[in-house]
């Protein structure tokens, strides 16, 4: 997600067999590649941070965990509510 416009930058559907670790690796180097080196990178929790603290530490980008992306929390309330 873009944190300045809101927009989703990338979305992937996942499958239980799936690497969770290796997308998120793999979706990290396709926005690099195609929009460059992020500003910082911002995740919900420690699952997150898990995954992508070494990267971002050797690409000198800040992880910032625990801060709320409001296009993704409404996102989520919204899928939340047709699931019920």
């Amino acid at each position: 997600m873009n944190h300045t416009s809101g927009l989703v930058l990338a979305q992937e559907t996942l499958d239980l067999n799936d690497s969770i670790e290796e997308i998120v690796l793999d979706t990290l180097c396709d926005m690099i590649i195609t929009h460059g080196r992020p500003a910082a990178i911002y995740v919900r929790g420690e699952d997150g941070a898990m995954f992508l603290e070494d990267i971002c530490e050797k690409i000198a980008v800040p992880l910032i965990q625990d801060k709320g992306v409001p296009a993704v929390d409404e996102l989520l309330g919204e899928l939340l509510k047709f699931m019920d």
